[in-house]
């Protein structure tokens, strides 16, 4: 399937509906706001009437303030007479009168611009058309769902998991099905959209035979083991014929006492195998492998060996029952929580983000009526990050917009439509690249150098490369330079390609890399490399190449953490800028402990478990010391008092700021080799909690919100950490923050 035909934002028709597929750095928001514009000066739509809508907040008010300097943009030029930048825009003739009047209309009325996310679109909808949308009036948007699926999750394990029998117990403990936080993230991404369709697992057959046949098998390891314990461990330690790579004698100790741990058990213990990783070297059929004997060598008998053979036999008998057993237990999970957070929800007259598109879809569904009202309300829509859509969300815009003929531009790169875990959708986007005929492509890169543009096309375009997206419907469109020239790295004789390409050596030519090994050898090998760069100096066009102009992408937070130490031992200065939440910090942690014994003076357990902190930075010595103080004791207890009433009388941030200041909380974390990360965290906390505090009645509330925020694994944009320094540092990014952003040169070690 073709990507389409280039796009010239300046003769496309305004009419019908139009996909556009926009690589990173191709102009989208440039095109966006001179469609914007277009519409405003060619069709006289009140800005009121153009609806555009993208997918994040941020993205929003960048939109709004982009879209506003266009409009500002033409207001000034045609006030002063100059045609020629509209002439860049449109190919209409210019009636210079009418357009200024619609310009100047559109900024006057900016205010009333009707530029939302998805949800505050459906939002507004339902607020003002609740009587077409037939939903209640005066529902509380929960901008956060975990605390109540917290609940319902609480409410499952007592109802369906707290009077499970031992044995099946045991086997949901090795899976952490007692984790609620684990239980939540599970549900997390399933609950509340509708469109999913979860096929429940088969019945399970129950088979008390065969945990009837494990707990005997059990019962005889463990009299085999009474008797004869030291044969069994004199027979591996001793055994001529024993190879002793595989049992060296230093471990037979530890795997005797992993053993007498797992028998000591009053019955099968399914968490206790899955930590004896050592069990099978107990077993006949692995002490009769050829790995484990030497060669012409008999293994040593015994029945112990035997019976350890039967044993894991049956365990993963009864571990395949039970993972089905365990399957239908998640889906009957997934199917109570879907209805009890609807009921809950209703009971308590709330209603989620999902929610808004589920409601508003269903109120177009059932009254033909409010569709055509959303027709005469918005007279054309612009959608921006498209391709993260999901199928309600695509479902509300060709109901309303593509299937009455409005003027529709859904912008959007399939390439980058990596945010499935808040529900897009790539299968949304390709149903409408199916349904809509006029496909466009903006295929000239402003962002990336003429000879990386040309590097990249070589890589992906290569004919011998199929699916190089893996969907046959998403080709790799070769991108056009810009006309702009972009800077480029020179003044290293070492490297002058565009796009550089490492292979990591095999330190054994004839065996594999471990994947820790390869990661550790590309982190240091990047380190190096920066530092090289930096020290020649390299330059960026006429200026020397500074830390700032870096960025490394990474996958994952531990492998940003990777980057970082390498990075330090290299003493070159990096700052992390990640989509990872404050509240999963250390500092959060220690900041909950530290209100608690604000919170409760009296409990001197308390105020030592918050002095013993690294904020507050005392040892256990040092603890100790103070405690046989009475009077520097009480003058401690004293000092969680007073914070106690500062909080009580003038409010949290009266109190926190005195905590920092005279605690020395940030010197303290300063002189941590990560202290700006450890202080920016720390102050971000204090300004959530001084925001959320006016909406909690009293402390414990507030302390309650926080401990309830690191324990979910709901995201707000709010709560992501903030970049700790502005200095000129190399960014290390993970791929998701980094999306939209621009670094003049990019490391991809993973």
């Amino acid at each position: 399937m073709s990507g389409g035909k280039s796009l010239d934002a300046r003769l496309v028709t305004l009419d019908g509906t139009h996909l556009i597929e926009a690589s990173a750095g191709t102009g989208k928001t440039w095109t966006i706001t001179s469609l914007y514009l277009r519409l405003i000066l060619e069709r006289d739509i009140k800005v009121s009437n153009l609806l555009v809508m993208t997918y994040t907040n941020a993205a929003t008010r960048e939109l709004r303030s982009r879209i506003r300097q266009t409009l500002e943009t033409a207001r000034h030029c045609l006030s002063n007479g100059s045609t020629k930048a509209i002439s860049q825009l449109t190919a209409q003739t210019i009636d210079s009168e009418q357009f200024l009047y619609r310009a100047r209309r559109a900024l006057l009325d900016f205010d009333e611009a009707a530029i939302f996310t998805m949800h505050g679109f459906c939002q507004r909808v339902l607020a003002e058309r609740s009587f077409e949308a037939a939903t209640p009036f005066e529902l509380e948007v929960l901008t956060d769902q975990s605390v109540l699926l917290a609940e319902i999750i609480d409410d499952f394990w007592r109802t369906r998991i707290c009077s499970a029998e031992p044995l099946w117990a045991s086997y949901l403990l090795s899976q952490g099905a007692a984790d609620a936080k684990q239980l939540q993230q599970l549900l997390y991404p399933l609950v509340g959209r509708p469109y999913l369709q979860v096929v429940p697992p088969a019945a399970v057959a129950t088979e008390p035979n065969n945990e009837r046949s494990l707990i005997t098998a059990f019962e005889e390891l463990q009299q085999l083991w009474q008797t004869a314990r030291q044969t069994i461990a004199e027979l591996l330690h001793d055994h001529p014929a024993l190879n002793r790579n595989a049992y060296r004698v230093a471990s037979i100790p530890r795997w005797i006492e992993a053993m007498n741990n797992f028998l000591s058990r009053a019955r099968p213990d399914f968490v206790c195998f899955a930590e004896f990783r050592h069990f099978d070297r107990f077993q006949s059929t692995i002490l009769q492998s050829p790995k484990s004997l030497k060669k012409g060598q008999r293994a040593p008998e015994h029945p112990f060996f035997d019976a350890c053979d039967h044993y894991a036999t049956l365990h993963s008998q009864q571990k395949d029952i039970f993972m089905a057993r365990y399957q239908r237990l998640q889906f009957e999970l997934f199917d109570y929580a879907n209805h009890q957070l609807l009921s809950r929800k209703s009971e308590q007259h709330l209603q989620s983000y999902d929610d808004l598109l589920y409601r508003l879809n269903v109120a177009l569904d059932q009254n033909p009526a409010l569709t055509d009202t959303l027709r005469t309300d918005y007279q054309a829509v612009l959608v921006d990050e498209f391709q993260d859509t999901d199928p309600t969300q695509y479902a509300i815009l060709e109901r309303v917009f593509i299937s009455g003929g409005l003027p529709t531009f859904l912008v959007g790169d399939p390439k980058q439509a990596i945010y499935s875990f808040r529900g897009a959708d790539i299968y949304s986007y390709l149903r409408a690249k199916r349904d809509i005929a006029d496909h466009h492509q903006l295929d000239t890169n402003w962002r990336s150098s003429d000879r990386l543009i040309h590097a990249v096309n070589v890589l992906f375009g290569n004919a011998e490369h199929q699916n190089p997206l893996y969907f046959p419907e998403i080709p790799f469109s070769p991108a056009t330079g810009a006309p702009n020239k972009r800077l480029e790295l020179s003044g290293d004789p070492n490297n002058k390609a565009a796009l550089v390409c490492w292979q990591i050596a095999r330190n054994e030519p004839s065996k594999l890399l471990s994947k820790q090994n390869a990661r550790q050898q590309a982190a240091q090998a990047t380190a190096g490399e920066i530092a090289r760069l930096l020290t020649i100096p390299a330059k960026l066009g006429k200026d020397p190449l500074a830390a700032s102009d870096i960025a490394v992408l990474v996958r994952t937070h531990h492998e940003a953490k990777i980057i970082e130490r390498s990075l330090q031992a290299a003493a070159v200065p990096s700052v992390r800028q990640t989509q990872q939440n404050v509240f999963d910090s250390h500092e959060a942690l220690e900041l909950e402990r530290l209100l608690i014994a604000i919170a409760e003076p009296t409990r001197e357990a308390h105020v030592r478990a918050a002095l013993l902190t690294e904020l507050l930075g005392y040892d256990a010595p040092e603890l100790a010391e103070l405690a046989k103080d009475a009077a520097r004791w009480a003058e401690r207890l004293d000092d969680f008092f007073s914070y106690r009433t500062l909080w009580d009388e003038h409010g949290f941030a009266r109190m926190f700021s005195r905590l920092v200041q005279g605690e020395g909380i940030q010197q303290r974390l300063l002189a941590y080799v990560d202290g700006e990360r450890r202080t920016t965290n720390l102050l971000h906390l204090g300004e959530l909690l001084q925001a959320e505090a006016p909406l909690r009645a009293g402390i414990q509330a507030s302390i309650k919100w926080l401990a309830q925020r690191r324990g979910d694994s709901a995201a707000n944009e709010e709560w992501l950490l903030r970049l700790e320094s502005d200095a000129e540092r190399v960014r290390i990014v993970t791929i998701h923050a980094s999306k939209g952003l621009e670094y003049p040169v990019v490391f991809c070690p993973f």
